[in-house]
């Protein structure tokens, strides 16, 4: 059943542990169990994406990470053998959460390794490390590389982040009777988005700043009657969106986004191959098919 967390005189959730601790959490930061953690520099940009994104790094140093994506969080718990436990919320309107939870140690090594790719949560992390090991930031550029010089790290970074903070879809616009894809990233953050748009608009890919805007949502009304933070949007526009969503496919460790990322690189070979501006239509039956299959698509294996 699990153990039951209440909240205004009723139950707000559940939370069941579903994967048990393998590796002690007081484990020494010097056990030989942390040299056989060898993640290349792209997959801890990963990881530090994932954190800017949807991480949290308190004041004490505690460090949380919660999704609704199940199979992410249980990526990292493999990696450092930590338990995860299930949040299951009394109202259906809410999805379950997963929560990995690091011992002292573990939490130490992973924050040390994802530091140089951090933007939005670098200072908190630096302060973190600063009290656990003053000497390490100035030992940091040399025992684990110089953050984004490697275009594989801005991949990974951006892609931990897309898949915290990323939106796409596909869907009908009714006055064109077409299909569309969108593709979005959110945070109440600018620096990430900024980051990320300036990844993009460098070479290789050299996307024009025009198809990679930043637009600005005014903070909502919440029910204290206080505003919300401010939104920014980092969007793709145009073809960008197919060829950022490309790119990205195979970085990407969230299923769901994994999913869209193959229906929107399919919507952009229908959109190709049925243009009635081309002279030449191949195959124009099997695509007109799978346009049709797009909105049944719920699986990976259907893609």
């Amino acid at each position: 059943m699990g153990s039951k967390i209440y909240g205004k005189n009723q139950i707000k959730y559940t939370i069941k542990t579903i994967r048990k601790e393998n590796i002690d959490s007081k484990i020494s930061i010097n056990d030989k169990f942390f040299t056989k953690i060898k993640l290349k520099q792209g997959e801890w940009a990963y990881w530090a994406g994932m954190v800017d994104g949807d991480g949290a790094v308190k004041e004490d140093c505690n460090f949380i990470l919660r999704l609704t994506d199940k199979n992410i969080i249980i990526d990292l718990a493999k990696i450092y053998g930590c338990k995860v436990r299930r949040m299951r919320y009394q109202s259906e309107a809410r999805q379950d959460m997963y929560m990995i939870y690091f011992g002292r140690n573990k939490r130490k090594h992973f924050m040390f390794h994802i530091y140089p790719y951090l933007i939005e949560k670098k200072e908190k992390v630096r302060n973190y490390i600063k009290k656990v090991f003053p000497k390490f930031i100035d030992t940091e550029p040399n025992k684990f590389g110089l953050g984004y010089d490697e275009l594989v790290c801005k991949m990974g970074y951006t892609a931990g982040f897309f898949d915290a903070e990323g939106s796409a879809g596909i869907y009908k616009d009714k006055k064109y009777n077409c299909l569309r894809a969108q593709v979005n990233m959110t945070n109440s953050n600018i620096l990430p988005l900024q980051k990320i748009k300036s990844f993009f608009n460098e070479a290789p890919f050299n996307f024009p700043l025009k198809q990679i805007p930043i637009r600005t949502a005014s903070g909502r009304m919440l029910k204290s009657g206080k505003i919300g933070k401010i939104s920014y949007y980092l969007n793709f526009l145009g073809n960008k969106r197919f060829v950022f969503m490309a790119i990205m496919l195979p970085y990407l460790k969230c299923e769901r986004k994994k999913l869209i990322a193959k229906k929107i690189k399919l919507l952009a070979k229908v959109i190709k191959y049925t243009n009635p501006k081309r002279s030449n239509m191949p195959n124009l039956p099997v695509w007109k098919n799978k346009l049709e299959l797009l909105e049944g698509m719920r699986s990976l294996d259907e893609a």
